[in-house]
């Protein structure tokens, strides 16, 4: 049957796609070799958008029965582009925006299909041809994102279809698509959302703008700098890059803080997190009165320091691309493994000198340097304001 299969590939399917101005792309790895699978995709660039149909069969099917399933679907490089995906990245394994599989393009409940001696191979080879010929015309009118969004509606909610969907939406601002899109989620079957599936979409809906996030950690009477919303814009738009080294924005909340002061104390109130580096402490701005915030970092047992003197400061800083940026040599150019610079992000240096209209000193000793605090006022302070670095220090 395998055989059987083959030459309607190589008669019917691989002149189909390429008359319609499809590449084709082996995508066998090592591992699908020594699994017996065979794979490979036909591809369609045109203008934003990747037409792909995949492929993908098991080679150790007798000769009673072979087995196979597909899928055909579309996706926008603007999507991946905005969630900060590379634009060459291969689609499977990212997920289409839209995609019918087996079930859909053969008019049953099976994802994989099978050819055995009992099938009518002619009537098997026109209904595949006619399938694929409709699917073709169906798309014909999708030439961009906001032509594609409406067919994403009532599509099969498997996790990575949602999920980069919803947070393409909500960086763009489509709140109409957005909400209606949500409110038809449905499972393959067409069946609500059970939970677990449920509570992920609301997750995402809570905590996708990670911009929003973090602004909630600046309490009531502390201001927002308007150049750390700069760089929570940016790093909304580009998901997962590093800013310098460890150092990582975090979403959370102040909740991170109840391990490290009383979040009910005096001090919790002028302090909001920022960031972390991974490990045991925690990048903060300081509200130290109405005209001063310095950003400080903050561990247990004692570990607060002041790390700049405003968010400005600590912004270059973060440009310069040390690998622990909180106790890095300030007064030596960062290192990096394997001068492989894998610590520093060229495109947020980038984004720093064009934004900021500002060059990236070599090194981090003119910005620690400019540093008013002495170097335990913020120890001090939060000695005299926390009831937990009280017990410590005593």
């Amino acid at each position: 049957m395998k055989v059987i299969f083959n030459e309607i590939m190589n008669k019917t399917i691989i002149p189909f796609f390429k008359s319609n101005g499809f590449e084709q792309k082996d995508i066998n790895s090592d591992t699908n070799k020594t699994l017996g699978i065979e794979s490979f995709y036909f591809y369609k660039i045109e203008g934003d958008l990747n037409r792909n149909f995949y492929f993908e069969s098991n080679s150790d099917n007798s000769e009673v029965k072979y087995e196979f399933k597909m899928d055909f679907g579309m996706y926008p490089y603007s999507v991946y582009k905005t969630l900060g995906f590379p634009e060459n990245d291969a689609p499977n394994g990212l997920g289409n925006l839209f995609y019918l599989s087996s079930e859909d393009i053969f008019n049953n409940k099976s994802y994989w299909q099978s050819l055995s001696k009992g099938t009518d191979i002619q009537i098997f080879e026109k209904d595949l041809l006619t399938n694929l010929q409709a699917l073709i015309q169906k798309f014909e009118s999708i030439d961009s994102v906001d032509s594609l969004l409406p067919f994403c509606i009532n599509q099969k909610s498997n996790a990575y279809n949602y999920n980069y969907l919803i947070r393409y939406l909500k960086i763009t601002d489509k709140k109409d698509f957005l909400e209606k899109y949500v409110s038809e989620l449905r499972t393959a079957d067409g069946s609500p959302l059970p939970d677990w599936m449920m509570k992920d979409v609301k997750a995402l809906l809570d905590t996708t703008i990670l911009k929003q996030k973090v602004i909630n950690n600046f309490t009531e009477g502390m201001k927002v700098p308007k150049s750390w919303e700069k760089v929570l814009d940016w790093s909304e738009k580009n998901i997962g890059k590093i800013l310098s080294g460890h150092f990582e924005i975090i979403d959370n909340s102040n909740n991170i803080l109840q391990h490290l002061v009383d979040v009910n104390g005096k001090a919790a109130k002028s302090l909001a997190v920022l960031g972390d580096n991974g490990a045991d402490s925690v990048f903060c701005i300081w509200q130290k009165d109405k005209k001063n915030a310095p950003v400080v970092t903050i561990g247990e047992a004692g570990a607060a320091r002041v790390l700049a003197e405003n968010m400005d400061d600590f912004i270059q800083l973060l440009a310069v691309g040390y690998y622990d940026v909180e106790v890095g040599e300030y007064d030596k150019e960062p290192t990096f493994y394997d001068n492989s610079g894998r610590w520093t992000n060229p495109e947020f240096q980038a984004f720093y000198k064009k934004t900021f209209k500002k060059e990236i000193p070599k090194t981090g000793a003119e910005i620690v340097a400019r540093i008013t605090a002495k170097e335990d006022d913020f120890f001090n302070w939060l000695c005299d304001n926390d009831a937990l670095w009280k017990e410590w220090k005593n």
